[in-house]
C-alpha cells in the first residue's frame, strides 16, 4: 500500500487514480487523519505500507518525524518548489527523498523501488 499525505483532497485523489491506473493500491490521508491513522496501526498494517508520499502542507516535518520514529517506511516528500533550505529541513527530518511536482505515478514507483 502507498500513503499519500495532503491537505488538499484533489491532490491525494489525483495521486491515488494515478496510481491505481497502475495497478497499485493507495490509500490517502489529510495530515490529522493520517496522524490518527498512523498511532493506532497495527504492526501488521505497518508491515503492508510501501512508502509513504508526503506533499506539501505546513509542519509536514512533524508527519515525517513520526513514521520515522515508529518504522522503516520510506519517505518521499513532494515540494512544489525546490528551495535548497526546505529540501535540506525535510532530509534532516527524515525524508528518504525530496522531489518537485509534478511527478507522475511511475516516477514515484521507480523512487520507491530504488529505496
Amino acid at each position: 500500500m502507498i500513503i499519500i499525505v495532503d491537505e488538499r483532497s484533489e491532490v491525494t485523489e489525483a495521486y491515488c487514480a494515478s496510481f491505481g491506473r497502475e495497478g497499485l493500491s493507495p490509500t490517502g490521508f489529510n495530515q490529522a487523519e493520517f496522524e490518527g491513522w498512523f498511532h493506532t496501526a497495527g504492526v501488521q498494517d505497518l508491515a503492508a505500507v510501501e512508502t509513504s508520499i508526503i506533499g506539501s502542507f505546513p509542519d509536514r516535518e512533524r508527519s515525517i518525524s513520526m513514521v520515522k520514529s515508529r518504522s522503516s517506511i520510506p519517505v518521499i516528500a513532494v515540494n512544489e518548489t525546490m528551495g535548497l533550505e526546505s529540501m535540506l529541513s525535510l532530509f534532516a527530518t527524515g525524508a528518504d527523498d525530496v522531489v518537485r511536482k509534478p511527478v507522475h505515478a511511475r516516477e514515484f514507483i521507480a523512487w520507491i523501488a530504488a529505496i
